[in-house]
């Protein structure tokens, strides 16, 4: 602190008085004081090494607390965990009037040409071509743009022994396929559907020199913020979010987060394709279907249920274990009420967004799942969706919805209706790539 104010030499006399930054604050006044916290946020070098210290004390806590970070087999461990991350998001989040860095905006895309003719706009994608993303966010590219995907599995990367061999390797391949989709022609994005920890730096740096914009979809990143990390203890998504020129996030307490890092965050729900799901039956002979892995709360609550009513769960480690796609929204449509469990991991406490939220709606069959603020902005409860709060509070639900056929079948309806206004993967794709133009100045 001397230093800074220009003392030449140590001294331990007090250069001001204790009260000083109080009286600044109060002549100042709130919004000026608050404006150069603003200014402060956007101070990247300075945030990167606030929230550097910050992510360290997280991995310091996680590893005194867990024998394995990847094992959160704790009903509870994840929401002890995600507290000091929750508390960084709300910190930053004292000022909510964020407003997008100015980089977003030096790479232009023709947006005219691109509602003329779709063609003009190549995009190439790199991630995994699940049932998920396949009937999602790139059935939607492939019907707007000219769409190719470059595939990464989940899984290890040929010929690599660690971490940082596979990023190299990624990084060299990708750019091998873009420059062949180059040679007829050029790449306008490159939307990256992946964890950070398969994405470089070095990846996105060379995309951008390339002129080609790069564009991160993390639907599911909340967990992803803390686990897994570079060798630096920084978590790969938060480095990854900080680089890119946009950041897609469905959780909304990471825009501060990942604005501060020098990022341009957009929140934005999953979606649903109307194409895919469907109504499919009118045969309601389920009373509740639950569609997903057998784990933590999740047979607790089923266990609970299947105590008063029929309950068919269908995923790895169930009895019924694993359906295709198609017979998983069938199942949607031979069922009375789908049920959804909305945390993260093991966790129930912790909730997050997740495509089943609006793939269900879209079916027009009616769908229970954990109460999630962020989701009661996409969905009316109690009119499209309905809510628990809890297992006792999740029977009691469900008997008030088997008790009332009429007003649980219109709920669906309304889902569905909802969803095809407001949540499709096309609305996504045009939303996004509205980002990507820079507004019209008058």
């Amino acid at each position: 602190m001397q230093f800074f104010i220009g003392l030449k030499e140590f001294t331990t006399q007090p250069v001001f008085d204790p009260s000083l930054f109080v009286e600044i604050r109060k002549r100042a006044g709130n919004e000026v004081f608050n404006s150069l916290g603003i200014l402060l946020l956007r101070n990247n070098k300075i945030i990167y090494s606030i929230i550097h210290m910050e992510m360290k004390n997280i991995i310091k806590y996680l590893k005194h607390k867990a024998k394995n970070l990847l094992n959160l087999n704790c009903r509870g461990h994840f929401t002890k965990t995600f507290l000091p991350l929750l508390d960084i998001s709300v910190k930053l989040s004292a000022n909510r009037n964020y407003e997008y860095h100015d980089k977003l905006f030096e790479k232009k895309i023709d947006w005219q040409s691109f509602n003329s003719d779709p063609e003009k706009l190549r995009i190439a994608a790199f991630g995994t071509d699940d049932d998920w993303r396949r009937n999602g966010i790139w059935a939607a590219c492939r019907k707007a743009t000219d769409f190719q995907l470059f595939e990464v599995p989940d899984g290890p990367y040929p010929k690599c022994k660690n971490e940082k061999q596979e990023q190299e390797a990624k990084r060299r391949d990708f750019l091998a396929f873009i420059r062949d989709l180059n040679l007829k022609k050029p790449v306008t994005i490159a939307l990256f559907s992946h964890s950070g920890r398969h994405i470089s730096n070095k990846l996105l740096e060379d995309l951008n020199n390339m002129g080609i914009w790069t564009i991160i979809m993390s639907v599911d990143d909340k967990h992803q913020f803390l686990n897994p990390v570079d060798k630096y203890g920084i978590p790969h998504q938060l480095r990854v979010a900080g680089k890119a020129n946009l950041y897609w996030t469905n959780w909304e307490g990471a825009v501060p987060i990942v604005f501060a890092q020098g990022g341009n965050p957009w929140f934005a729900p999953p979606a649903a394709d109307p194409r895919i799901y469907h109504p499919t039956s009118n045969s309601k002979d389920i009373d509740i279907v639950f569609v997903g892995g057998c784990y933590g709360a999740r047979k607790e609550l089923v266990d609970r249920l299947r105590r008063w009513f029929h309950v068919e769960a269908f995923g790895t480690g169930w009895p019924n274990d694993i359906v295709s796609h198609a017979d998983m929204i069938a199942l949607f449509g031979r069922s009375k009420i789908v049920l959804g469990i909305s945390g993260v991991g093991d966790s129930i406490a912790v909730q997050t967004l997740k495509g089943r939220d609006f793939e269900v709606p879209m079916c027009g069959t009616a769908y229970l799942t954990s109460f999630n603020s962020e989701y009661a902005r996409c969905f009316t409860v109690g009119e499209e969706v309905a809510c628990y709060g809890s297992i006792e509070d999740c029977v009691e639900v469900v008997n008030w919805m088997l008790k009332e056929p009429g007003r649980t079948e219109t709920m669906g309806m309304r889902a569905r209706e909802r969803a095809i206004r407001d949540h499709t993967w096309d609305k996504r794709l045009q939303d996004m790539l509205k980002l990507c133009h820079p507004p019209t100045v008058n």
